[in-house]
């Protein structure tokens, strides 16, 4: 008895070792792409690398396979994101403001398209000020700003947590891209990666909800005027000063302080003033900047108390561990011998045991006593 079916159809032999050599050669160019970037010239690529690298130059660049890789492992780039601050009408003259992040991660399910997504605040720090004019953006970038600006006031026409508020009247953007990166000497010491300090918010501009450029606030264009006489006092400092200091002085002072005097309870003024997570770990940090914003009246004093309370605080509690490293070695420290302690003489009477030094690298703070390195970031200055 016949069949009436026909066998499977199945490609030719050199079909299937012409496509088993096309895969086998892709992947041998996702290697030299991997291996082959340079990323500094601190961190060059290995020279067997670079020569087969070559190999494959040109199918790199037929398929823009060399471009990504640069921006990561090791030393990749800083991360830029844009912070929104909208501004609604609000009762008795008092606004209304809302944070929004681009991007955030909880607006994306795949992390994928979260780092997709950052290309859009690449685009604004790569075209950076105007070339003729430092004191103006880019045009390209103020066509960029102003388009993000218009597709976040239509995404939030209203307040979303406060319904009585009035329509949108303006948006202030801030570009806020992390200083550095914390080495494994730092992680040591226990700067974390997660440390809101990293942050480095920087105003860009003010615009309408239709993306025309305005004047910053005269309220805060006050403050900042005289922020330059407020950081004189930090330049000497030993201690990590963080950008993000004034700017969250300005939201408690203002954004914050403004829904407490509305009525609403802590909890429920930063949940509808919505700050953005590194504000909110530094609050978390140094609850009392809460407590001094509800109690002081708004003035440049109290703004500076606050940069000061944010600076201290968190410098105390999130401290940095010295290790072993951090010591001057033994043939160089100082060693204070009193008299009582010499080899043959008795303490007179009376006396108290001599405690130890304290060490030429801690200094006191003085209203909390706790030791301070003497540097930005936790590593004492040896000579």
């Amino acid at each position: 008895m016949t069949s009436d079916m026909t066998p499977p159809l199945t490609p030719k032999k050199w079909i299937k070792v012409a496509l088993s050599l096309f895969v086998a050669w892709h992947f041998y160019g996702i290697f030299t792409a991997v291996t082959g970037q340079s990323t500094s010239m601190i961190h060059p690529a290995p020279l067997p690398a670079l020569q087969l690298a070559r190999t494959t130059y040109w199918y790199q660049h037929l398929l823009f396979m060399h471009n990504a890789y640069r921006f990561y492992v090791p030393d990749p780039g800083p991360v830029q994101t844009l912070w929104f601050r909208l501004q609604y009408e609000g009762q008795h003259g008092r606004r209304v403001a809302y944070w929004y992040e681009v991007p955030r991660r909880e607006d994306f399910f795949w992390r994928m398209s979260y780092q997709r997504y950052m290309s859009v605040t690449m685009l604004v720090q790569m075209m950076g000020p105007d070339p003729t004019d430092q004191t103006k953006l880019h045009p390209t970038s103020e066509t960029l700003l102003s388009s993000y600006v218009r597709h976040v006031a239509h995404k939030f026409p209203r307040h979303p947590e406060v319904p009585e508020a009035g329509p949108l009247q303006r948006i202030e953007l801030y570009l806020v891209s992390r200083t550095t990166y914390p080495t494994g000497y730092d992680i040591q010491r226990g700067l974390t990666l997660d440390d809101p300090r990293w942050y480095r918010p920087v105003y860009y501009a003010s615009y309408t909800s239709s993306g025309q450029r305005v004047q910053l606030e005269t309220s805060l264009q006050v403050l900042r005027d005289h922020l330059p006489t407020i950081l004189t006092n930090f330049r000497d400092t030993s201690e990590f000063f963080s950008a993000l200091f004034p700017l969250t002085a300005e939201v408690l002072l203002y954004d914050f302080r403004f829904r407490i005097e509305a009525g609403a309870d802590r909890q429920s003024a930063l949940r509808q003033i919505n700050p953005p997570e590194p504000m909110r770990q530094l609050l978390r940090i140094v609850p009392e900047a809460l407590d001094l914003a509800e109690t002081r009246p708004v003035s440049p004093a109290t703004y500076t108390e606050l940069i000061n309370v944010l600076h201290q605080m968190c410098g105390a509690r999130r401290g940095l561990r010295l290790l072993e490293d951090d010591l001057l070695p033994l043939g160089v420290r100082p060693r204070v011998m009193p008299p009582e302690t010499l080899p043959g003489s008795k303490p007179s009477p009376g006396s108290v045991e001599p405690s130890s030094p304290t060490p030429p690298f801690l200094v006191p703070d003085p209203k909390n006593n706790v030791p301070k390195p003497n540097n930005a970031f936790g590593r004492p200055a040896v000579p």
